[in-house]
């Protein structure tokens, strides 16, 4: 899922003392919740996760820190967080080194009934640890933005000694095309983000009906 300023999404697995166990693509993960691979390493844990939204730069933006249960088999167990929403409706977080983040935790989350699912701490060291990870880029990151480099030089016309061509009409009516689709599939993750929120409140909320009609 993509987010404004065309954000990359990294996943860490943390111990309960905020040590990195491992760091991956948010898109290699979701092939692990799809069942097309599996996490043998935490099987049957509950670890410390930690989304985070990453841009060009390699600087983390946000941050959502939530609980992920694992089971015996090394796959994720059914969660319906909205990762991306809580990250971008997130509040002031720690500052990790390049101005503060935006942070979603059990402290302070935007939509309260997933509060239950998220975790907190105040160790700002142990949290600037993460920026230092995505600084050295196990999870590939930077192939990317040289890849968005690379797709914006061959888009861009080669200049002539003494006449800029990088702004012709062309190239501008490209890049507004190109901006217009960003806005709109910004505008469609946010909606399905949405969404997902309002569904998982739904749950949530036909949960306590069934509890009361239980008289648990």
């Amino acid at each position: 899922m993509s987010h404004p300023d065309e954000l990359q999404e990294v996943l860490f697995f943390l111990a309960d003392d905020l040590a990195i166990e491992s760091v991956m693509p948010w898109s290699e993960f979701e092939a692990v919740q799809m069942g097309a691979a599996s996490l043998p390493a935490f099987a049957g844990r509950t670890l410390k996760a930690v989304f985070a939204g990453v841009d060009d730069e390699l600087v983390i933006r946000g941050l959502v820190l939530f609980q992920l249960t694992m089971n015996d088999d090394g796959k994720p167990a059914p969660m319906n967080l909205p990762l991306g929403h809580l990250m971008m409706s997130g509040g002031t977080g720690p500052d990790l080194g390049h101005g503060a983040t935006r942070l979603a935790s059990r402290a302070q989350c935007p939509v309260p009934w997933h509060q239950r699912h998220m975790w907190h701490s105040d160790d700002v060291e142990g949290l600037r640890q993460l920026q230092q990870a995505v600084f050295h880029n196990p999870a590939g990151l930077i192939q990317r933005r040289q890849q968005l480099l690379a797709v914006e030089a061959a888009a861009s016309p080669a200049k002539d000694p003494g006449f800029d061509r990088g702004f012709t009409p062309s190239t501008d009516a490209l890049r507004v095309e190109l901006q217009s689709l960003r806005d709109k599939l910004r505008h469609a993750n946010g909606e399905v983000d949405r969404l997902k929120a309002a569904l998982a409140h739904e749950q949530d909320r036909n949960r306590r009906l069934q509890d009361r009609l239980l008289g648990r």
